[in-house]
Parts: C-alpha cells; sequence; structure tokens
C-alpha cells in the first residue's frame, strides 16, 4: 500500500483523450496522475492495471485514480505505475471473495465470465487461490495479464 504522503501526490488525476474518425482511427492518450503520458497500446497498459482491476476503495489503496471507462460499466482503476497494480493484483487474488472458489470459478468471477481456469498455466489449474504459493499466484498473474490483453504503446515524458 502506498503512504498517505504518495497518495497525495497523485492527486493530479487521470486524463484519457481520444478522437479520430472511420478514416482516421483515434489513438487513446493517457496523462497519469504522475504527469507520464501513454500512448496507444491497451486500457490496461495505459492504466498500469494488468489485472484490469476496477475503480474503488480498494484500488485506493494503491494509489489508483479513476481510470478509462470499462465496457462493462464503471470506471478501471489507474494505478500510478505498474508495480502497484501488480502488488493490487496479488492482494487481491489472495482475499476471501477468491480464496475460497475453484480457480474456475475464481476468474469467471474476475473476468465477469469472460474466461476460466483456462488462463492458468496448465500446472496450476487444479488448485484453489488458497492453495498457491506466491510464485504460484505470480505466474497466474502474469497469466492473467496477458490474457487480460496487456499490450504497450508510447511513453511520453
Amino acid at each position: 500500500n502506498l503512504t498517505d504522503a504518495e497518495i497525495q501526490s497523485l492527486s493530479g488525476g487521470f486524463k484519457e483523450v481520444g478522437g479520430g474518425t472511420k478514416s482516421a482511427p483515434k489513438t487513446l492518450s493517457v496523462t497519469l496522475p504522475t504527469g507520464e503520458v501513454r500512448q496507444g497500446g491497451t486500457a490496461s497498459w495505459r492504466n498500469n492495471n494488468p489485472g484490469n482491476i476496477k475503480f474503488n476503495d480498494f484500488a485506493q489503496q494503491f494509489g489508483a485514480v479513476r481510470g478509462s471507462a470499462a465496457t462493462d460499466g464503471g470506471y478501471f482503476a489507474a494505478f500510478p505505475n505498474e508495480e502497484a497494480g501488480k502488488r493490487a493484483q496479488r492482494e487481491l487474488l489472495r482475499n476471501p471473495n477468491y480464496t475460497g472458489l475453484s480457480l474456475e470459478s475464481a476468474m469467471r468471477r474476475w473476468s465477469g465470465n469472460g474466461y476460466g481456469a483456462e488462463v492458468a498455466p496448465p500446472d496450476l489449474r487444479s488448485k484453489t487461490l488458497a492453495q498457491m504459493n506466491n510464485a504460484e499466484i505470480d505466474r497466474l498473474a502474469e497469466a492473467m495479464r496477458k490474457r487480460e490483453g496487456w499490450k504497450e504503446g508510447k511513453i511520453f515524458a
């Protein structure tokens, strides 16, 4: 979790701009609270949010501000950096809302039924999140990041 001072330094907010037409597609650009500008790539990358976590009180504990709109409602969390997004993802995977479920059910809850246990490396698919050690959670989180569509764009300071 971030300190109060770190969270206060992020109070500049989040801004996503786009535009475009059929003949000239839009290129989304994001200005993160740190002042970094990210252009192109996917929403998970622009938001430093490898798990596509929605913006809420939990995400704010890791310094997140309201990010881009989610197609299924609400907003994604925009984290100050990728590491904060990864920490939030790992901690949420350790939350009792997920640890008591089969991996299939946990992944379906996480993704709004977009994917199940098939996202995980084969040797983890028969485990629950509660049975996984930290290294296994990290491997699962990386597989989820890929499934969530993490693709990098350009960064401008």
